[in-house]
């Protein structure tokens, strides 16, 4: 028992989807939370608050104060979460079209971009343990087995394909006004090396078994 303890302790397949959704919602957070004490504090005693960005201003009202804060730092920090978290961009696509029927549905009550920072950490938690899964191989930990092999070919592959489709496959006029498409394209990319993991845990398995 306290041998299995231990090695729960230490399996990456369970900590790392954990600390990339607390990573993802601290990238939110952390500013949001700056920016709402620092409005607050400017406020004081008043009911509203106006911002001036360039020619633009807004006027926050004290009640809507924290949830402009957080969506004003999603609109800002989603590039960030995409590339992070890009495989629950599938994941979510996927979802969305069978409950929906349209691949970029949202909640009304959220909007795009909170629904953005929101649904992909959650989605993404399957990529983050089958990377955690890799790495625990890595560090034999773990015996990773023919599935995980042809599994992590398969995102490999999967993950170029679509890096490089995003940033080749496209024309001008498809590319344009799409914002966050560069950060999928890096974010696919560096997933191609995440996915990895777990083929190399094989190979180096393999190769030890063998020697």
């Amino acid at each position: 028992m306290d041998k299995f303890k231990f090695r729960l302790r230490l399996t990456l397949s369970l900590w790392l989807p954990i600390f990339a959704v607390l990573l993802s919602a601290a990238i939110v957070l952390v500013p949001a939370i700056r920016s709402y004490l620092r409005w607050k504090a400017a406020i004081r005693n008043g009911d509203k608050l106006v911002l001036t960005m360039g020619e633009f201003q807004m006027i926050l009202t004290r009640e809507r104060m924290l949830r402009s804060a957080v969506e004003m730092t999603a609109m800002r920090e989603q590039g960030a979460i995409c590339v992070l978290n890009a495989p629950g961009q599938i994941l979510g696509a996927l979802a969305s079209q069978l409950v929906a029927h349209h691949a970029n549905a949202f909640p009304d009550s959220l909007g795009p971009f909170l629904w953005r920072i929101l649904s992909l950490p959650l989605f993404a938690i399957p990529a983050w343990f089958f990377a955690g899964r890799g790495i625990d191989g890595l560090l034999l930990r773990r015996r990773m087995r023919l599935l995980d092999l042809a599994l992590s070919v398969i995102l490999v592959l999967l993950s170029l394909a679509l890096s490089a489709g995003l940033r080749f496959g496209l024309s001008e006029s498809e590319r344009a006004g799409q914002g966050l498409l560069t950060f999928y394209i890096f974010g696919f990319a560096l997933w191609s090396l995440l996915f990895a993991f777990p083929l190399s845990a094989w190979v180096r398995q393999r190769s030890r078994k063998v020697g």
